[in-house]
């Protein structure tokens, strides 16, 4: 049983380093909305990439929030997100920062949150996904656990290839940005995937 385990380890150790290996050659984290509230859509977003300084930026308009009754508009909204990521492809640390008034939610910052993971895939149009965790703003609260976001940044000239720069400067891309309720990382994903292997394996020995 003591050598059982052993192996189910190391395969377990195989799979993360594979799925890590994969998430650094264009892979996204696969967040999803499946009607999650609070929502908030953002239009007009240009990105840039600058491979010398791994400074990835994405600069939009917070059109509006859904809290679950419909969708109510954000006045003078701004939307930013700044992230660095190697020219691996592998996020270091980041903000993403929704500025706006809507209801009774004044103050003027709606949400700030701190980067938890980044992923990417090129193609027609350009995805980029994120998770955040909650640090600030209105409705901080509201989006805790974790926020997910999805962009199409759409063609952006990107080839899941961050040792030269890119941008867009049309305003093309959109983004949802909306409250994840369980905290979902790619290690447990993996993990998931990893038991049905360690337990033939078990039932092997």
């Amino acid at each position: 049983m003591k050598v059982s385990r052993q192996r189910g380890m190391r395969w377990l150790g195989v799979i993360l380093v594979l799925g890590m290996s994969c998430a650094a050659q264009g892979a996204l984290i696969g967040v999803q909305n499946n009607n999650y509230v609070p929502d908030i859509d953002v239009f007009f977003i240009d990105i840039a990439y600058n491979a010398t300084t791994d400074a990835f930026t994405a600069v939009g308009w917070p059109a509006t929030v859904d809290f679950g009754s419909g969708q109510q508009s954000i006045a003078n909204g701004t939307y930013s997100i700044a992230i660095t990521v190697d020219q691996n492809g592998n996020p270091g640390s980041g903000t993403l920062t929704i500025g706006g008034t809507v209801g009774s939610y004044t103050s003027g910052t709606l949400l700030v949150g701190s980067l938890v993971d980044f992923g990417f895939k090129a193609g027609t149009n350009d995805l980029f996904d994120f998770l955040f965790t909650p640090t600030g703003g209105d409705l901080q609260s509201a989006f805790s656990p974790q926020v997910g976001v999805i962009l199409n940044a759409g063609n952006t000239a990107f080839a899941d290839n961050f040792t030269v720069s890119f941008s867009s400067s049309s305003g093309s891309g959109v983004s949802d940005n909306f409250r994840v309720p369980e905290p979902a990382t790619a290690a447990l994903l993996l993990v998931g995937a990893a038991a049905p292997l360690i337990a033939r394996r078990r039932r092997r020995a």
